[in-house]
């Protein structure tokens, strides 16, 4: 009997971060991506708001109103804000001085955290699409012409652009989050062809004006955004056109902070949309919500089940698969002790990522049943 649960948890997990992608690449190998004409004409091109939540980014604020100021869009078409969220670091008087250039700041009175701060700045916002967008989030010239293509489809409520981490540093961490999220686009690219993409990311993404639903404070924006708009009827669509850079994290303790955060923030708005998916009328989406999410948060716990499980298999593939877990996060823990050196070996980078990566899941559900509150919450 130990056995048998041992080998039905590891086909979970195989299932989770192979076997998922392998039946969505299946579904899909048919069906090309849709192609869209762009817009040579003007005035066929959407006005867009662009909203950059700021939290004391006055290390980034300068260099990101910049690189969206050297945006290919017609200037006339694009409304750029930064909402700023109490910050006392500088930001707000960095974001002043462009004013002459159209850059305006809303600022709240006081803190509120950046959801409720984005859809306060929604209120002010007059173009017929929002753009939302990390501070630290540098897009390449001609993202927001891509990233708006797919919006022709009046069906079309919400577009994901690609992230692509930049990893100057060359450490684990940072070579491991690029790996993550190289493989996150292709399984959003897929998922965007079979059904729709399971959200979004913030450092590019944008929300047709009539698909926007204001959220609790305390959601997900680029998780619940597009679950709402999707709720509603609209299609979400994966633009991998669209590209938006970041620099990849450089130490353990941020990444783990991240993605327990992400965890937590992700239960807490799917539990609280489920109401109005009702994912058991939509059976596609109900498979790629358990595959995608549910399972792989619950990932660490057939985890710990395993290497309890491989103390209790009689003869002799208990100490087989025993030493097997053991090796693999042996790796991971060379790999830990190494993070501040520049590396390139997958043979450290894969389990140690994998490691934190769902170490900070367990903590995220343990987060979640606390009900921790991540309206508020300070990244640095």
């Amino acid at each position: 009997m130990p056995l048998i649960l041992f080998l039905i948890f590891s086909l979970i997990v195989t299932y989770v971060y192979f076997g998922y992608p392998a039946l969505l690449w299946l579904m899909t190998r048919r069906k090309p991506p849709i192609e869209y004409i762009s817009a040579e004409a003007e005035d066929r091109r959407p006005s867009l708001s662009l909203i950059i939540p700021a939290y004391n980014e006055s290390s980034v604020i300068e260099r990101k109103i910049q690189n969206t100021l050297s945006l290919s869009y017609p200037e006339d078409k694009l409304e750029i804000i930064v909402a700023s969220d109490g910050s006392d670091d500088g930001t707000d008087e960095i974001v002043k001085r462009y004013a002459d250039r159209g850059i305006l700041l809303y600022r709240g009175a006081n803190r509120l955290g950046k959801t409720p701060t984005m859809m306060e700045a929604v209120k002010m916002a007059r173009g017929t699409i929002f753009i939302f967008s990390d501070a630290n989030a540098m897009y390449e010239t001609d993202a927001l012409e891509k990233l708006v293509l797919p919006f022709q489809d009046e069906q079309v409520g919400c577009v994901c652009g690609k992230l692509r981490y930049i990893n100057r540093e060359g450490t684990i961490i940072s070579e491991g989050e690029a790996l993550y999220w190289k493989y996150e686009s292709r399984i959003k690219t897929w998922e965007s062809i079979f059904n729709t993409p399971i959200g979004a990311n913030g450092s590019i993404y944008a929300v047709r004006r009539s698909a926007y639903v204001p959220l609790d404070a305390d959601l997900s924006d680029d998780f619940g955004f597009p679950l709402a708009a999707y709720a509603s009827g609209f299609k979400i669509i994966f633009q991998p056109d669209a590209l938006s850079t970041e620099e990849a994290p450089r130490d353990i303790r941020t990444e783990f902070k991240k993605k327990s955060r992400f965890v937590a923030h992700q239960l807490t708005t799917l539990t609280r949309l489920w109401a109005i998916l009702r994912p058991w009328r939509d059976l596609k989406f109900l498979f790629q919500i358990v595959s995608h999410k549910l399972l792989r948060n619950c990932v660490p716990c057939f985890l710990l089940a395993m290497l309890i499980l491989s103390f209790t298999i009689p003869g002799p593939y208990g100490p087989l698969l025993l030493w097997g877990q053991v090796i693999f996060y042996g790796l991971a823990l060379l790999g830990g002790l190494m993070y501040g050196h520049i590396q390139s070996n997958k043979v450290l980078i894969i389990p140690l990522y994998f490691c934190i990566v769902n170490a900070a899941a367990l903590n995220g559900i343990f987060q979640y049943f606390r009900r921790k509150n991540y309206a508020v919450w300070n990244e640095k």
